[in-house]
């Protein structure tokens, strides 16, 4: 009727949908696993030993589907300074996480955003090499839905010393 309006219908029940929330689309510094490269449908340009580890996403949000990454290494749970010992150049390239003990020559450490979730191994970021990668082929870095994300401090220090390590 004319002169009559009527209020739009409630919103007390919201229908639940797959829509990201505003974290979750925000991936800089998720920590995802890149899979064996036998389980990937897609030929991407990684090298073998390169596959079946976790990795730290440096893209804020996927272009194209694409994301960049950097490969995290336990070492085979060995330290930065017995894989490395007489190689300041290639230790200066890799970061650890916590619980990682500092960087033996510079004393960075980063951080998970929730500490009380520790990655399963002692593990580093390699800073040298990013990789590009369509977004669909990681996974999430355990079986259980949590993500794990580094702290915001500690994803900007990792991209300040990416950004340096490219001026090198």
């Amino acid at each position: 009727m004319p002169g009559i309006s009527v209020p739009p219908p409630r919103r007390d029940h919201q229908v639940r949908t797959n829509i990201p929330t505003p974290r979750r689309s925000h991936l800089a510094g998720c920590i995802m696993w890149l899979p064996r490269k036998e389980d990937i449908n897609l030929d991407i340009e990684i090298e073998d030993g390169c596959y079946n580890h976790p990795v730290v996403i440096l893209s804020p949000q996927p272009k194209p589907k694409m994301v960049t990454l950097l490969l995290i290494t336990s070492f085979n749970s060995t330290s930065l300074e017995a894989k490395h010992a007489n190689d300041v150049k290639t230790r200066l390239k890799h970061l650890p996480i916590k619980p990682a003990e500092s960087h033996p020559d510079n004393g960075k450490l980063l951080f998970l955003e929730d500490e009380g979730r520790p990655l399963r191994k002692t593990s580093w970021v390699k800073t040298e090499t990013q990789h590009l990668v369509p977004l669909k082929v990681l996974r999430s870095y355990t079986h259980k839905a949590t993500d794990y994300f580094l702290s915001q401090e500690s994803y900007h220090e990792l991209i300040v010393r990416v950004r340096l390590g490219r001026r090198q």
